[in-house]
């Protein structure tokens, strides 16, 4: 009989690594799986085959063997199923998706220990140290394989080499949208009003986009699985540019980021991605600095977005 599983998940990052970990074990596994936001198209789009089952079922008559858990910032659903978990006895493991907000990710900063579940799995040597900095217990960190960035290299080397060196040739930027103003509200609280939100922060790259664009040939914007389709339109509208820009259709960042050969963004795991694939990739705050998570020596930072095209284009 297979050992009978939970997934649950939320968030983009953390589901797109948990879908892949699941195409990598759904013969040795029995999959449920409670999903919600932009974990849901994940999986469907990733054909992954799972029972719906809501969290509530943790600790029922329906007992699982262990469930394994992303996180999320603002929804609560991974929080709750962990601490379900431990109410029942039953293992629980969280793959952390980013380098960034760990305590928060569990609770407030006064509690967050005892929230914990039994194992924090980390994909990279970067999460890892920067657990145990935090003062993650470290026996509780182990340190994976992350199974998307394996699908990434995987689906990189299924591509024609000279399709990488047509992309490069053809000047293209893609815009990795992002909504920060999330991520500063839980940094700075009241404070976070003094620093440049994601509106402002396109606005200054439509503003250089517009100083430059004969330097591009096109400009993909991809939105955050969370942002409506029409978030940019007022500030894209006020802009004079001349040359192609559009917004993605596209369900994987993978053929967004192949397509292009600039990525650009603040603080994406969608940089990280590209950096795997070997693209230009920058992260540009505008306005009142603070510390970007990604530690990833390969993604160039920039002040301004003048800097960008000045320098690198």
């Amino acid at each position: 009989m297979k050992p009978r599983m939970l997934i649950v998940s939320n968030d983009a990052g953390g589901a797109e690594i948990l879908s892949a970990w699941c195409s990598r074990h759904t013969g040795r596994y029995e999959i449920n799986c409670a999903l919600s936001g932009p974990a849901v198209n994940i999986f469907k789009r990733d054909k992954i085959t799972f029972t719906q089952s809501p969290i509530e079922t943790i600790g029922s008559q329906e007992a699982y063997d262990f469930v394994l858990t992303g996180t999320s910032l603002e929804a609560d659903i991974e929080r709750e199923a962990i601490h379900l978990a431990k109410k029942h006895d039953i293992r629980c493991i969280t793959f952390l998706d980013h380098w960034d907000l760990y305590k928060e990710r569990f609770g407030d900063r006064g509690n967050w220990l005892t929230k914990l579940p039994d194992e924090v799995w980390v994909g990279d040597y970067y999460a890892y140290y920067h657990a145990l900095k935090e003062g993650f217990p470290e026996g509780l960190l182990r340190l994976v394989e992350n199974p998307y960035f394996t699908k990434i290299l995987s689906l990189r080397f299924k591509f024609e080499k000279k399709t990488v060196e047509e992309a490069r040739k053809t000047r293209k930027i893609l815009f990795i949208c992002e909504p920060i103003s999330r991520k500063l509200a839980a940094s700075f609280g009241e404070m976070a009003i003094e620093f440049d939100d994601e509106l402002e922060n396109m606005k200054q790259f439509l503003a250089a986009l517009a100083r430059n664009q004969e330097k591009i040939s096109h400009v993909t914007l991809r939105l955050h699985p969370s942002e409506d389709r029409e978030k940019y339109d007022k500030v894209i509208g006020g802009v004079n540019i001349s040359i192609p820009l559009s917004i993605s259709n596209e369900k994987m960042v993978f053929n967004d980021i192949i397509r292009h050969d600039i990525i650009v963004g603040i603080e994406s795991n969608a940089l990280v991605i590209a950096t795997l694939i070997d693209k230009d990739v920058f992260s540009c705050i505008t306005g009142k600095q603070w510390r970007i998570s990604l530690p990833h020596r390969e993604i160039k930072k920039l002040m301004g977005y003048d800097e960008l095209f000045a320098r690198y284009i």
